[in-house]
């Protein structure tokens, strides 16, 4: 009886000492994974933050002179943890007086808006606007992928096609002197026996130049809510028209929504454009209805006019 006593102790001290090496490699295999990821994460961390403070690379598309100014435009770039975030700058006589994309260089102003304005009231805060001559379809096109994806690169970020410029970085005799030397620029390119060209030359991606004070000016948004959803139309300053759809879900999706008639009055609205999502059902009267942040209906500013999937703005 006592061998059978000390035999059913020494097993229970067994399982115990069993449990307790079980206990002991599992926390040991715990602190190693958690060991792992402070050990990835700090490595992020810190990469990210020497990324964060490390200068951006400078490249120069352009570097010349015009009667007695400099003018210089340049492409920055700096790497994080899993993309490459781009900055265009326009420098006239060592100043920045435009850029687009991210916000790299610390002594530029971002200029959100890349478009010509078409609303009458908006018209009416332009000091001025010039527009450029376009490129003949028989430009040479560029001769290498990477000037390829270099062209790619300017038009995603909205370097080019329309500089605004503002009042509180230039001057009219600054503005006059761009204009001048995007213009004869220009007139070279077209007047060029074989119109050749380089595609990255800062001028030949500039259709018109709007001189205003940018932060005067916004896209014009109205809205509806519902308990299952939130609809947004966007009048841009260039009257395109979009429009957006949040669901309960949180999925979202937006498409082209037409555009503004020529006299701005009326909205020509497409339910159905060739790249649409998929097709909506809205009335002419429920689009009159959406409001903006005043709560004032688009009825009040546009009339709406449905029109079909091919037809013409």
């Amino acid at each position: 009886m006592e061998e059978i006593f000390a035999w059913n102790l020494f097993n229970r001290f067994n399982e115990l000492d069993m449990m307790k090496i079980a206990v002991i490699i599992l926390l040991v295999l715990a602190a190693l994974i958690v060991g792992f990821f402070l050990f990835v994460g700090g490595a992020v961390f810190f990469s990210s933050l020497a990324l964060d403070f490390a200068a951006p690379k400078r490249q120069s598309l352009l570097d010349t002179t015009f009667r007695g100014a400099t003018i210089k435009f340049e492409k920055l770039e700096k790497q994080d943890i899993g993309f490459t975030r781009s900055q265009y700058v326009l420098w006239l006589n060592g100043r920045s007086v435009w850029s687009s994309g991210d916000a790299l260089e610390k002594n530029s102003r971002v200029t959100p808006h890349g478009v010509v304005p078409v609303h009458p009231e908006d018209l009416e805060k332009v000091i001025s606007i010039h527009r450029f001559q376009t490129l003949p379809e028989n430009t040479a096109p560029p001769k290498n992928m990477n000037d390829v994806i270099e062209m790619v690169n300017l038009l995603a970020v909205g370097s080019g096609r329309v500089l605004w410029l503002s009042p509180k970085d230039v001057s009219e005799a600054d503005v006059k002197l761009l204009t001048d030397f995007i213009d004869l620029q220009k007139q070279a390119v077209v007047n060029a026996p074989d119109s050749s060209v380089r595609q990255l030359d800062f001028p030949l991606f500039v259709n018109a130049l709007v001189y205003a004070d940018d932060t005067q000016f916004a896209p014009r948004i109205y809205s509806r809510k519902s308990k299952n959803m939130e609809e947004t139309i966007t009048v841009g300053l260039d009257g395109n028209i979009h429009f957006r759809r949040v669901d309960e879900r949180d999925i979202t999706f937006g498409q082209s929504f037409g555009h503004l008639s020529e006299d701005t009055k009326t909205m020509l609205v497409n339910l159905n454009p060739s790249d649409a999502v998929r097709p909506l059902s809205l009335t002419a009267a429920e689009i009159e209805s959406f409001t903006n942040a005043q709560n004032e209906p688009i009825r009040t500013r546009y009339a709406v006019r449905l029109v079909e999937e091919n037809a013409a703005f």
